[in-house]
């Protein structure tokens, strides 16, 4: 199969980022009012914000440390911590580098090799997924209870990543036979899977620390949503935070801005709430997580950079 070409690709990326604009502005019609209550944020709220996005980088951290832990490569608090926000910086690049960037360091460093670390990140990924989509299911089953009803949609997605999750996982991906960059990307994952469930008690650690960072992601919600005079029952809060972490895996543009801001706002509006809350919750944490990780991912890319260097 021919490889499209690179123009091309950055055509289409910036073309997909045009439609998601334009279905921004039209589902937020008629609620330009709601975007003043941005200044009933209180900075208390902010700063719990804060404490809370510091703790999931530092969660993200230990996962990096046990994953290199795995190859005998033993880290830091300065590099496992260190690489985390240097990788959330880096991904607001072009190309999202992040990865890249602590791929590269772990080989020049550690000698981890590239394909080792490429399995264990892509193991990661379907795992976190997995366990966020397989949540989902649950929460908007037990949410009927709550309110009587629940979103056809949104739990046939959840069913549907479920499945594609179970498949990567399960399915023996070297018999299946192809080049292409998903073949490779399922070859890769399930090896790392492999990895993982080789060492005992690996994967309830991945999923352990991947649900504590949800919780985090719904507290963050709950503080600026509070102080837009919104408030949601915790399975709400839970679905909506499982529906951004899943879909900020669909890289379309640097750190994914506007994705999930417009996932959020979708979310909510299935939830019965207007598209522009969503929307600006979301929004709002964007700014605050963007402060901390231009700040954090500077500080440790001089310091790892140096490092390196001496």
């Amino acid at each position: 199969m021919a490889e499209v070409p690179r123009a091309l690709k950055y055509l289409l990326r910036y073309a997909a980022v045009a439609v998601l604009l334009a279905l921004v502005l039209w589902l937020t019609r008629g609620q330009w009012q709601e975007f003043r209550n941005v200044e009933n944020v209180r900075v208390s709220s902010l700063v719990w914000f804060s404490v809370c996005f510091v703790t999931s980088q530092f969660l993200a951290g230990v996962m990096l440390k046990v994953f290199t832990a795995t190859f005998d490569v033993h880290l830091t608090f300065k590099e496992w911590f260190g690489l985390v926000c240097m990788r959330s910086l880096g991904n607001y690049l072009p190309l999202s580098a992040g990865l890249t960037a602590n791929a590269a360091y772990l080989k020049m460093r550690k000698d981890l090799p590239i394909s080792k670390f490429a399995s264990l990140t892509a193991a990661n990924l379907v795992i976190t997924t997995l366990t966020g989509a397989l949540l989902g299911v649950v929460l908007l089953l037990g949410r009927y209870f709550i309110v009587g009803s629940v979103h056809l949609g949104l739990l046939g997605i959840f069913s549907a990543i479920t499945l594609c999750g179970l498949g990567a996982i399960f399915v023996p991906m070297r018999a299946i036979k192809g080049e292409n960059r998903v073949f490779s990307l399922l070859r890769s994952a399930h090896e790392g899977w492999l990895l993982i469930r080789s060492r005992r008690g690996l994967v309830a650690i991945v999923v352990g620390l991947h649900l504590a960072n949800l919780v985090l992601m719904a507290l963050e919600y709950d503080f600026v949503l509070r102080d837009l005079g919104h408030t949601l029952d915790w399975p709400a809060l839970m679905v909506l935070t499982v529906s951004t972490s899943i879909f900020r895996f669909a890289s379309i543009f640097p750190g994914n801005l506007g994705l999930r801001e417009a996932v959020a706002g979708g979310v909510v509006t299935i939830l019965g709430f207007p598209f522009s809350i969503g929307l600006l919750a979301s929004g709002v944490g964007r700014m605050v997580s963007m402060a901390w990780i231009f700040l954090l991912g500077t500080i440790f890319s001089f310091v790892l950079v140096h490092d390196s260097s001496s």
